[in-house]
């Protein structure tokens, strides 16, 4: 079979911008862990490489070799191969040349890191993972709208737990780094679930409870209705809970 230079060129290319900017892919493996694979090519093309199609990919790459997770390794001269081969099947990837550049930037903008924290659901699966670098500029908001995105769960509250411990802020994820005495990542837990309705038949101070959820909700019609509802709430002619609204 006559192998394309075309590909072999685009090959070879990816696999050096990975060797620069990823230290943990070895100069004799040249794998990667899944996940952050997946990291990268979903930053070029999410609808091509979302989660269903991307474990095809690995699983045709690593000749359906038993199960994979996010910690399989996957040979990246293999599946770059692959890749390159299929390229004609990726939407929005435009030209070789292109695709390669923006591989490139999605690799830098992933790599020179090393994971420091890992959030996963309660089912195992990988929510997000962020670095040192990258925790020191988010708050707990930020890092929780990250966790709906990536597992497009935009209507759930996030919850964060690490060793039982709720996370509100993201100092506590600071200190807990700070206390690590070994370099493994600290692993989190976020817990989601689907934002609660308001119901007539509910007391004042479930629906207080309730609504105080939804002011903290990143999604500005959502804060806007639970300001509304506490503005009606507000306006009943016989105690008002004035001092709860405070």
């Amino acid at each position: 079979m006559t192998v394309d230079p075309k590909r072999t060129e685009l090959t070879n290319d990816i696999l050096e911008l990975f060797k620069k900017h990823h230290p943990m892919v070895g100069t004799d493996s040249l794998s990667l862990p899944r996940a952050r694979l997946h990291e990268v090519l979903v930053k070029v093309d999410s609808d091509a490489f979302e989660a269903e199609r991307f474990n095809a990919l690995c699983k045709e790459v690593l000749e359906g070799q038993g199960d994979i997770n996010d910690d399989t390794l996957i040979p990246l001269d293999k599946f770059l191969d692959y890749l390159s081969g299929n390229l004609e099947d990726l939407k929005e990837t435009g030209d070789l040349q292109e695709f390669t550049k923006r591989l490139s930037k999605a690799a830098s903008d992933v790599g020179d890191r090393e994971d420091a924290i890992r959030f996963r659901t309660v089912g195992g699966n990988l929510a997000l993972v962020l670095s040192r670098r990258q925790l020191a500029n988010l708050d707990i908001v930020a890092i929780k709208a990250d966790i709906r995105t990536n597992l497009d769960k935009m209507d759930c509250i996030v919850r964060i737990l690490v060793e039982e411990e709720e996370i509100t802020e993201a100092q506590q994820l600071k200190d807990i780094l700070a206390r690590q005495e070994s370099d493994d990542p600290v692993e989190a837990v976020a817990m989601l679930r689907h934002l609660p309705p308001l119901s007539d038949t509910m007391t004042i101070p479930e629906k207080m409870a309730i609504i105080a959820e939804w002011l903290e909700f990143p999604d500005d019609k959502v804060r806007l209705d639970g300001i509304v509802r506490l503005r009606k709430l507000l306006s009943i002619e016989r105690d008002p809970p004035v001092a709860d609204c405070i």
